[in-house]
């Protein structure tokens, strides 16, 4: 019998970065009509908040492997090509997983949680770890990495 899919991470939190993102890049684009050192220092910033949120996801798990998506495009990863799985219980950071393939700058992806108050409460004071992220870390620990 097939497990049910797990989602992992906010689409909410997921889709508003990404429409944030959209919206500075279309102000820039349509605010300027010659390119002096003011653009060029907004240009440069706004290419590190790209940096900085491409490792953002949103997606959903079963037992075959984790399907996610950075921007638009949906992708499949395995479990044997997943490193490990993060969570620190006392942060709101949301879990990390890392990849084993691919550029190194985007081999980690951080997928923001959004559980509801009293668990997260819960979570932050007693350190709990939320049944999904103990079921991805199972996953990833049966597998084992693909390289060594």
């Amino acid at each position: 019998m097939q497990e049910p899919t797990r989602t992992i991470g906010s689409f909410g939190i997921w889709a508003y970065a990404r429409l944030f993102q959209a919206g500075i890049a279309g102000f820039f684009v349509i605010s300027q009509k010659h390119l002096d050192l003011f653009a060029l220092l907004i240009a440069v910033m706004y290419l590190e908040l790209c940096y900085l949120l491409d490792c953002l996801a949103s997606g959903y798990a079963d037992d075959r492997g984790l399907y996610f998506r950075r921007y638009l495009k949906k992708h499949f990863v395995p479990w044997a090509m997943i490193s490990k799985v993060e969570w620190r219980p006392r942060t709101v950071r949301g879990v990390e997983i890392v990849l084993t393939g691919g550029p190194r700058w985007r081999r980690r992806l951080r997928f923001a949680l959004n559980p509801q108050l009293g668990e997260l409460a819960r979570q932050l004071r007693f350190g709990e770890t939320p049944d999904t992220i103990a079921w991805l870390q199972k996953q990833v620990q049966g597998t084992g990495p693909a390289h060594p």
